[in-house]
């Protein structure tokens, strides 16, 4: 491959010539940079400078070897690009550059080249004079960078000059080539008909070639490839007549057959009457940013051909201050503006982007992997008419720096159909509910006309099927009670058969003893005098069952004024009558419902009102009084509030708790339950509150231990049961729990030697906050035994008490084992 000649990227640049010295800053951060420039204006006015991103310089974008210095930047701010230092070393690599920094170390070089005038780093305090030294020399021309971690600066030495001092240096002629060898550059020696006389480690790790094998052959037949081998002779050809340094880039072909692609710079060597004798070539093996960058290239390419080919408006803004940088065809027609006229002004001139956009760009950066803002926008065309535009932003790399991507699309002939469409969508509406109201109108007429017709259409025939296919009884019978007719369901009630003959039936007696002696004459005399009758009765069937009706018989007259024959209709009512009197029954239980939940509200009133009167008396006696108190007086009042606010609280627990059981009622969460682990639990917590004050013990007297049933009423009923037996109970006075198997169930008993109950509040014990007489000044809210009861009524269990005054209680429990299926337990 010919030699590249690619255009330098000069993001900044100084005042100057060509003829100028050229000079390439590198990595220099936007802040330092000016500093940097006045310095190497003050050491050389006539200098050139040029500066370039590292990531730059790496992937080939700068081509370095135009340079004729390069200063390497070492801010410790950039330590993260560390990695690409000795990347950055291999790209600079030329006889035409040198790089200062970045470690001011010194080794062996100065000692074995005298002409070295200096080794620094821009970290040095001597920089301004290191500056000057460099940029101010008139021979830079042969000037030689040794790769390493110093920077050697050499104005008089040529390359022979070094390989002279050397040899003296090391008292062998090998010791050049183990110089050469630990280069991590690739090291090549021609001769001048192009013949490889040596060839360094590097090289033969590069191309799978050791140094005998390529020793003496050409370079053109081993290495080249048949495309670039006239751009690399044309090359040589330049060495060989003396045009040196240069530099150039190819690719080689290896022992594996594949390909490196290796970046070189040459230089040759003189005899004593100048003519050339070696050309060597030290390479950088560019092949991964080579490919990088052949795939950045097309990746551009593509870019660029979609961004000028969309028809959608593009555009490119820099980040963050917005500044155009490219526009696409499509956006400069919809603005009705030259793409030149746009590209370097401010986003503002663009008509379609706030401030606030950028805000709310950037913020929607922080919360989101694919932030994109979108907004509408309403513009005048040059023509004057209003354009409706999509406009969406992103960020994105470009050119791997962040930037804006401005997407516009004109939408307004889709807003003018979505307006052309509600606008149609509304008359259609109109239009839709004025039909409607002329068709409800028709409709109304046309069911009036139908119900008229039927009316008038309704034969015999018609009636009598009606009749016939009724669930209701219909029959006819004359006046003596012989029936006439009798429709189906009629035939189904008596047992007689569709087609059997019904004449040798008495309607009359199919009633039952009771209507036929009390009832059935002052149905005939209603009936003679209002041609009307209607109750309920009770008809006897054949199998002696008594059917309850509600009846309605008619008394038909001739047109002298005669009853000619009766017609009934009877509906059976058994369902009715039991309908009926559940509801009945749920009325009164609503109605004791509702007097209970008046007596609870009324006892829950009076319950809080004393600890809030002892709290409202407790806090202005405190008010008003409190100042000319002792401590004692106000820790008493203030002990008192305290006492009383625990009472509401554990008061509207418990309040709150008999709500969620009467809500929960009918619905359980059946499970195997284990239930001494759950009394343990109980026990353990509740002790803990007491303090361990008094004993707790717990006897199961069986291996049964887990019961199908509700685990939370269960923890309910035994928490209620075995904290009332503590705090009714003295100090030191044990508790004891016992637990048996019983049938279909278990058997608890929780038994105290405490108060007990006097047997007057026995009775009522189970009332809320019914409390008896013996525990006035015992804490307590008196739904304890309430919450108890009604948890055993949610799982079917049963409660017994034996107590005395000052004999303790014992408490008898029956808890049901619900052995039932899944869909039972949901039902449940």
């Amino acid at each position: 491959m010919a030699p590249r000649n690619e255009a330098v990227i000069r993001p900044d640049r100084g005042g100057g010539g060509m003829d100028r010295l050229r000079l390439l800053l590198v990595g220099f951060h936007r802040r330092d940079l000016p500093v940097v420039v006045e310095k190497i204006r003050r050491a050389q006015p006539e200098v050139e400078w040029f500066s370039a991103r590292v990531e730059d310089v790496i992937s080939g974008k700068v081509q370095t070897g135009v340079f004729d210095w390069i200063l390497w930047w070492d801010d410790p701010v950039l330590a993260n690009q560390r990695v690409d230092l000795q990347r950055l070393r291999e790209k600079v690599l030329s006889p035409g550059c040198i790089v200062l920094g970045p470690t001011p170390e010194k080794a062996f070089l100065p000692a074995f080249l005298p002409g070295v005038k200096g080794v620094f780093s821009l970290q040095d305090p001597s920089f301004e004079e290191a500056l000057t030294r460099m940029v101010g020399s008139e021979n830079h021309r042969h000037e030689l960078w040794i790769r390493d971690e110093r920077a050697a600066y050499l104005p008089d030495a040529t390359l022979s000059d070094l390989h002279q001092r050397i040899n003296q240096a090391s008292g062998t002629g090998n010791f050049l080539e183990a110089f050469f060898d630990s280069f991590a550059l690739l090291v090549v020696v021609l001769d001048r008909e192009g013949k490889i006389l040596f060839f360094n480690r590097r090289a033969e790790m590069a191309t799978g070639y050791s140094l005998a094998e390529v020793r003496g052959k050409l370079l053109r037949d081993l290495f080249l490839l048949p495309e670039e081998v006239e751009g690399v002779m044309e090359v040589f050809n330049q060495l060989r007549r003396g045009d040196y340094p240069n530099q150039y880039q190819n690719s080689w072909l290896c022992r594996d057959g594949s390909t490196r692609r290796i970046e070189w710079s040459n230089t040759v060597l003189e005899d004593s009457r100048g003519e050339v004798l070696y050309i060597l070539g030290m390479g950088v093996d560019v092949t991964e940013d080579y490919q990088k960058a052949q795939a950045l290239r097309e990746s551009e390419e593509r870019f660029a051909s979609v961004f000028r080919a969309n028809p959608m408006g593009m555009a490119i803004l820099s980040y963050p201050d917005g500044k155009i940088i490219e526009v696409n065809r499509a956006l400069a027609g919809v603005l009705g503006r030259s793409p030149v006229d746009l590209i370097g002004k401010p986003y503002e001139a663009l008509g379609l982007l706030t401030p606030e956009d950028f805000l709310i760009e950037r913020l929607a950066m922080g919360g989101s992997s694919n932030p994109v803002f979108t907004a509408e926008r309403k513009v005048l065309s040059p023509a004057g008419t209003l354009r409706h535009l999509s406009v969406s932003l992103d960020v994105f790399l470009y050119g791997s720096l962040p930037s804006y991507l401005l997407s516009v699309q004109d939408i307004t002939e889709r807003v003018r159909v979505e307006e052309r469409t509600r606008r149609f969508n509304e008359e259609l509406e109109e239009r839709v509910l004025e039909r409607t109201a002329a068709l409800e109108a028709v409709n109304r007429e046309l069911q009036a006309e139908i119900s008229f017709r039927k009316a008038i259409e309704a034969t015999t025939r018609r009636l009598m099927q009606i009749i016939w296919e009724t669930t209701d009884v219909v029959a006819i019978f004359d006046l003596e009670g012989r029936v006439l007719y009798l429709n189906k369901a009629g035939r189904r009630l008596f047992g007689i058969h569709e087609l059997d003959t019904v004449t040798h039936l008495c309607f009359l007696s199919v009633y039952s003893e009771e209507v036929r002696q009390t009832r059935l004459e002052a149905v005939m005399r209603t009936l003679e005098q209002e041609n009307l009758w209607h109750g309920e009765v009770e008809m006897q069937l054949p199998d002696g069952r008594l059917v309850p009706v509600s009846q309605v018989v008619l008394a038909h007259r001739n047109l002298e004024g005669k009853i000619e024959f009766y017609s009934t209709i009877a509906r059976d009512i058994t369902e009715q009558r039991r309908v009926s009197e559940e509801l009945r029954r749920a009325y009164q239980k609503e109605i004791e419902v509702n007097r209970m939940r008046a007596n609870f509200f009324s006892m829950t009133s009076h319950q809080f009102r004393t600890p809030l009167s002892t709290i409202l008396s407790s806090v202005e006696l405190l008010e008003h009084y409190g100042y000319g108190w002792s401590e004692e007086k106000r820790a008493a009042h203030l002990r008192k509030i305290r006492e009383s606010t625990l009472e509401l609280d554990q008061l509207l627990k418990d309040i709150l708790e008999v709500s969620r059981i009467d809500g929960q009622f009918g619905t359980l969460l059946v499970e195997a339950v284990d239930v001494p682990s759950l009394i343990d639990r109980v026990v353990e917590k509740l002790q803990w509150v007491d303090e361990h004050a008094h004993p707790i013990r717990a006897d199961y007297l069986a291996d049964f231990r887990v019961l199908r049933s509700d685990r939370h009423a269960l923890e309910r009923i035994f928490e209620n049961l075995i904290s009332n037996a503590i705090k009714y109970s003295p100090p030191g006075a044990p508790v004891e729990v016992v637990v048996r198997p019983a049938e279909k169930g278990m058997e608890v008993t929780v038994s105290d030697r405490g108060i007990g109950i006097p047997e007057e509040d026995q009775p009522f014990i189970f009332q809320p906050f019914h409390r008896g007489r013996n525990v006035v000044d015992t804490p307590g809210s008196g739904i304890g035994l309430m919450i108890v009861e009604k948890s055993l009524s949610l799982i079917g269990g049963k409660i017994q008490i034996e107590s005395g005054l000052g004999e303790g209680t014992v408490v008898h429990l029956f808890l049901p084992d619900l052995e039932s299926s899944p869909e039972e337990d949901q039902r449940r």
